[in-house]
């Protein structure tokens, strides 16, 4: 047999030798609701001819199998997914995984990307347990292409999530200014609501589960009543776009870092500038430190880098023997990094992890500190790493 695959979905079976289609498989229409984007990349049949392989656009591969031991028209193949990852749908900008986040109920972990999805893994069996398009509006009908470029809409790209305590809502950060609120278990939209017209950076949720705080770049972190997804209040003072955010252990306050290197304090309920707040906080118990600047973070920096090499860190939640925690670090050389915290030292030592080929956008430690995981930009992988 000789197979052919390409953008129109067909998986073409031909006879060797007088090169007729024997059976044409159309993916989409044998297989609806199985690939995000079935576009046919690869094919490969095994040595006993039951078995095709087959790779899609849409980073998937599949199995196909069938009993025949000859292929012919009426021949059925039954199909196994193998692998499902984020892709590149768009030719004319970027295609980055930039969201990470960690369920608390240490078995998943969610990511969203450029290519309109939102994913949810499993830790222990290091693979896609459920997945949805965030390519939709708030009804649920597919939004348009983007009129200039033909690529996703800007609407449809997340950047950024933040989960609930109790794992019930999940909420994406998009491209445009918009954020999405969904259910965090059936992955089923329930709110868009749009205050921003830049990239929505990073989104919080405070301790009590009470409040989140929504960080763009437009210079403003927000922050919102969960209960009713109403804004109470808006913290102003940044002179460049957020890039993370912190609550204090007791929901009362957060701290913010921006694009011009600012680490500015806030009261939690009104959104004020705490203009003290650097000596005012000095010993307060932060309930995650993802700050790339800070007291307990000042020796992660390497000589002559510059304040866009690091682009995440994320603090182990419980302490190692003699006292201390890690903190895990993603840069811009692809690299994922584990220091001591605090880590106060210029040139501090760090253990080196090497896989991603492209920046390291984002890093998360399981709530049991037992894995790091980090999201690659443009390679668009999720890497798994074990805290030994």
């Amino acid at each position: 047999y000789v197979f052919t695959g390409g953008k129109d979905f067909l998986i073409n079976i031909l006879d060797k030798k007088k090169y007729t289609v024997i059976q044409a498989i159309n993916f989409n229409e044998s297989y609806p609701d199985l690939s995000l984007c079935a576009k046919i990349r690869s094919i490969c049949l095994s040595e006993d001819g039951s078995k095709l392989l087959v790779g899609t656009f849409g980073s998937e591969i599949y199995e196909l199998k069938t009993s025949n031991k000859q292929i012919s028209a009426s021949t059925k193949f039954e199909p196994t997914e193998l692998m499902k990852g984020h892709y590149c749908p768009n030719a004319k900008w970027t295609n980055e995984v930039w969201g990470l986040d960690i369920f608390h109920d240490k078995q998943h972990y969610a990511t969203c990307s450029d290519d309109g999805t939102l994913r949810v893994w499993s830790i222990e069996e290091r693979k896609i347990v459920k997945h949805t398009s965030l390519n939709v509006d708030e009804k649920g009908n597919k939004l348009a292409p983007d009129e200039k470029t033909k690529d996703l809409q800007d609407q449809a790209k997340g950047r950024c999530i933040g989960i609930s305590p109790d794992d019930s809502i999940l909420i994406v950060g998009c491209k445009e200014g918009s954020i999405r609120i969904l259910d965090a278990q059936t992955l089923k939209h329930k709110k868009v609501i749009r205050h921003r017209k830049e990239w929505i950076s990073d989104i919080v949720f405070s301790p009590d589960g009470e409040k989140f705080a929504v960080g763009s770049h437009d210079n403003f972190v927000d922050i919102y009543i969960t209960s009713t997804y109403q804004k109470k209040a808006t913290c102003r003072g940044h002179s460049s776009y957020i890039t993370h955010l912190d609550w204090t252990e007791d929901s009362s306050s957060l701290h913010s870092t921006c694009g011009a290197y600012e680490l500015l304090y806030w009261d939690g309920t009104t959104g004020k500038q705490i203009t003290s707040g650097a000596s005012a906080f000095r010993d307060e118990k932060w309930a995650t430190w993802t700050c790339t600047l800070g007291w307990p973070v000042q020796g992660i920096w390497p000589m002559n880098a510059d304040g866009t090499d690091i682009n995440s860190v994320d603090r182990s939640h419980s302490q190692i023997d003699k006292g201390y925690q890690l903190l895990a670090l993603g840069d811009d050389f692809g690299k994922v990094r584990v220091f001591r915290y605090p880590c106060l030292k210029k040139g501090a030592e760090s253990i080196e992890g090497v896989g991603h080929s492209s920046h390291v956008t984002n890093v998360k430690f399981s709530f049991d500190d037992k894995m790091i995981f980090s999201a690659g930009g443009e390679d668009n992988c999720v890497f798994q790493w074990k805290v030994v």
